[in-house]
């Protein structure tokens, strides 16, 4: 189980800065989690996490987000397979959901960053690490 959150838990991801600390997410392990590759990079991670992200802050109206992309923030990270933890990851949300039946990016138009986050290895190092940073 993979949470996704905001400055704290994660694998989770630990979503910082429009995502705000209260957007915690959890991410069920690899039930999605399938490669997705753009011109840019060949390792982004989409995910699909249990409590949804409310749309209408993203001009969505009641349609709610389930489903986000990852990319490595930095040149050598990688997260097939994560090579650093904590891993800093941007966080992608997706304009065009022809992106998740191709797994493929092709124009910048097709996913907006929405964030910042960390990838944990367990839901427990995010807790401290929040504990640590942000209590």
């Amino acid at each position: 189980m993979w949470p996704l959150s905001s400055m704290h838990q994660g694998p989770g991801v630990s979503a910082g800065e429009r995502l705000g600390r209260s957007s915690e997410r959890r991410c069920p392990g690899p039930a999605i989690n399938p490669t997705v590759n753009s011109p840019v990079r060949a390792d982004l991670m989409l995910i699909q996490f249990e409590r949804p992200l409310i749309g209408s802050k993203y001009g969505l109206g009641d349609k709610d987000i389930t489903k986000l992309i990852l990319s490595p923030k930095f040149p050598d990270s990688s997260l097939f397979p994560i090579n650093e933890w904590p891993c800093q990851v941007f966080i992608a949300r997706i304009l065009d959901y022809t992106v998740i039946r191709t797994l493929t990016i092709t124009t910048r138009g097709q996913v907006q960053i929405i964030g910042k986050g960390t990838v944990f290895r367990t839901l427990d190092e995010a807790n401290a690490y929040a504990r640590r940073f942000y209590s």
